[in-house]
């Protein structure tokens, strides 16, 4: 959780935030894995208990990198900065249903 309450967009977007100056590139492991592991989570619990209802929020490739999964949820809450209020899992669950959808009917 955030320090006062629900991690919200702009919590996960600290987190997964790199700072790229000049010839450098400079990372927080420590926040990285958090942002990392924020993402993974959200994605395995929602796809699991939407699958477990019989439905299909989205389909994710076993395959596909944890840095694709965190490239895609970071490009999006950047490119809307009028959200970073809301739950970040409700931002990542709507994120992930757009670059991934089901690729069967439910």
């Amino acid at each position: 959780m955030a320090d006062n309450g629900p991690v919200t967009g702009k919590n996960l977007l600290e987190w997964c935030e790199i700072t790229v100056e000049a010839d450098s590139v400079s990372v927080d492991l420590m926040e990285f894995g958090r942002c990392g592991g924020y993402v993974l989570g959200v994605a395995d619990a929602y796809e699991t208990a939407t699958n477990a209802k019989g439905e299909c929020a989205f389909e994710i490739d076993r395959g596909e990198s944890v840095h694709k999964l965190i490239a895609v949820s970071l490009k999006a809450l950047r490119e809307h900065p009028d959200a970073l209020d809301q739950p970040a899992d409700h931002l990542i669950t709507s994120v992930l249903a757009k670059a991934y959808p089901c690729k069967k009917s439910n």
